[in-house]
Formats: C-alpha cells, structure tokens, sequence
C-alpha cells in the first residue's frame, strides 16, 4: 500500500448534522441540562446530577467507528473509577442503516458495562451537543460536583486526567475554560483558511482523481500564492505534477527549494517526497525518479526522528536499493524491522528486507 494520500481528509471523529441553532452556548462552568427526553437501556436511569457525584456523558453511535473504538477505554475507566463516577453513554443521530442501539449494546454485555440511554428524537443531541455547537462524535462531557459543565472533548484525549482532577477537586476549571477558547478560536480561523481555499482544493481533488497534471498544477500554485495554510500541500503536488508532466529541471528545482524550505523541518513530508518517488507499486518510470533528491530527503527524514522511525527508515532502504547499495538498503531495513511493533507491520518490513537480501545474494 502507497505512503501517499491524494488529499488527506482523515477525521478524528464522526460527524453528522445538528439540528438546533442556538445562542445559549453551553460551555465549561454552564449548568448541564438533565437527561429528561431519552430512553434507558442500561443501567439505573440517571434523572438529576446528584451534588458531590462526578458523571461522564459519552455522546456516541452504533455507526460512529471512532465511538466503537473508544469504548473499551471508556469502560475500563469506568470500572476504575466506579465508587466516585458515572459513565452515562447517550446514543444520538440514529440512522436507518446502523445496527440498533439495544442490540449493538445487548451483544456487548460487560464490555460495556456502564449505563446507556438513547435519544428520543433529537432532544439530547440539540439539549447538550447543539447547544454546546459541537458537531462531531464521540464527545464526552463530564459534569462535575456541582452539576456544571466541568470538560468537553474526545474521550481518549485528556479525560481521564481532567476526571481525576474533578474528583480530587484539584480541576482548574478557569485555566481549563481559558484552553478550550483559544483552542476554539484557533479551530475557527482554521475552518476559516479552509472554507477560503475551498475552491482550490476541490479543483486540485478533481484534478488529482483524473490524472489532470496540469490542473493539479494550476490548484496547486493557487493554493501556494494564495493560502498560507495550504502552501505545503500545494508544494507537495506541485512537485508530483512537474513529474508527472516530464518537466523535470523545474520538478529538481522545485523539490530541492521545499527541501529547504517548507519540508525542512517536518519529516512526515520529506519521507512523503522521498517514498513518492521510490514507490515500487507507483506509476514512475525510471527517468521521472529522482533518486538524489529522494536520498536527501529520505536521510534528512531519518535524522530528525533519530532513525527511530521504521516507515522512514523502510524509506531510505527503498531508495538506497534502487540507488544500488544493497548493503545500505539491507542495514536500514534490519533497522526498520528492529524499531516496528510486532504484527503486519513488521511482517511487511520483511518481505522488503528478504528482496534485498536476494539481490544481494545474486550479485
């Protein structure tokens, strides 16, 4: 499989429509609304926040991968912090084609062992998530001693510390609150830059889905002259249009300047560069392969990761090998093998590492 994703638009969560538009926000230090309009599933129903009781409402969905994913965590929490805690998960945004709540929890049995309700209708979702204008699940909401909003967020990112805090009434739920707004206005200048560069991405997505270079090469200077944020993802298919359209001293130019400039530093996009152009299951032939270019990048990669990295370093075994040093190419891939968790990934690595062994063995 390709290192490559045409455009990344990979999502931390699901996400689905909200219904209800709203100026009372609900936010951290609001008031939260009761679970009056659900139905019970699971567990003891949940009608008022008892003062001095932590509780940890888990908006999810039988059709929500990322939410499926998360509950074993949630429920191990839940078990670890039972006497002071209440996990509540509250299914919202039903659809005609998922599994059906009771049944998807039914299966589940103990490994989900905390209690489950189900919206009726939209009133949770527009009660707690429209209201506090989120839009993507799983969110979690912890509500504290007091029956305030205490946290809002991903489950698998900070929540157990902040619970913790919360029932140790260590929480800084000012400094916490002061967080969350900055994040928040960061996220809305991004969703800003994003909506701005609208149009050029579509046209670079559409270009890069027919194999139009040279429109992709048009979105891409677009996206470069006109939208900062976007800058790298344009140099990033500037570069595969120059090659792809056999304009090979401006592709050198190009690539050998954002080596120096945007992808100096990230290694993430030099190792992209690098296994672009070495790629065994890509569409290059052998005089669009820059393999110096891709030695730099994919040694500079290597550096900034303290050859720790193995998809990296499976990078600089590739281009070593179509470089012709075997020896290299073997090292570096040993090395991979060495830094990659047990499983497929290392099963991948070895199938490379004994091709090179091979050649090696026929010189």
């Amino acid at each position: 499989m390709s290192k490559i994703a045409l455009i990344s638009l990979a999502l931390v969560a699901a996400f689905a429509p909200v219904s209800l538009a709203t100026d009372d926000i609900l936010g951290i230090g609001s008031p939260a609304p009761t679970l009056s309009d659900v139905t019970w599933l699971k567990g003891e129903a949940v009608s008022q926040w008892e003062e001095g009781h932590v509780y940890i409402l888990d908006f999810w969905a039988t059709w929500c991968g990322p939410c499926k994913a998360s509950i074993p965590h949630i429920n191990e929490f839940q078990e670890k912090m039972r006497k002071d805690v209440t996990v509540i998960g509250v299914a919202i945004w039903p659809n005609d084609r998922m599994v059906p709540t009771a049944d998807f929890v039914d299966e589940k049995g103990d490994a989900m062992n905390y209690t489950i309700c189900e919206d009726n209708d939209t009133f949770a979702a527009d009660a707690f998530m429209a209201a506090a204008n989120r839009r993507g699940i799983p969110t979690c909401m912890v509500v504290g001693k007091t029956g305030q909003i205490e946290w809002i967020g991903h489950p698998m990112s900070g929540m157990d510390e902040a619970v913790e805090q919360i029932v140790a009434d260590t929480f800084d739920q000012e400094a916490y609150k002061k967080e969350m707004e900055k994040k928040a206005e960061a996220e809305a200048a991004a969703d800003a830059a994003r909506n701005a560069a609208r149009p050029e991405l579509n046209a670079l997505g559409a270009g890069l889905r027919s194999e139009d270079w040279a429109s992709v090469l048009d979105a891409s200077d677009a996206l470069i002259d006109k939208h900062p944020l976007y800058a790298t993802t344009g140099s990033q298919y500037k570069y595969h249009a120059l090659v792809r359209l056999d304009r090979k001293a401006d592709a050198a130019r190009h690539g050998r300047d954002i080596l120096n400039g945007d992808f100096a530093k990230e290694a993430n996009l030099l190792n992209g560069l690098s296994w672009f152009i070495v790629d065994p299951e890509g569409d290059l032939n052998d005089e669009q392969r820059d393999l110096e270019l891709a030695l730099f990048a994919a040694n500079k990669a290597n550096t900034l990761t303290e050859a720790s990295e193995p998809n990296i370093l499976d990078t600089l075994a590739r281009v070593e090998f179509r470089l012709g040093n075997l020896a290299s190419a073997i090292r570096a891939q040993q090395a991979a093998i060495e830094n990659a968790p047990d499983g497929e990934q290392k099963e991948a690595l070895q199938v490379s590492l004994d091709e090179y062994i091979e050649a090696a063995e026929n010189l």
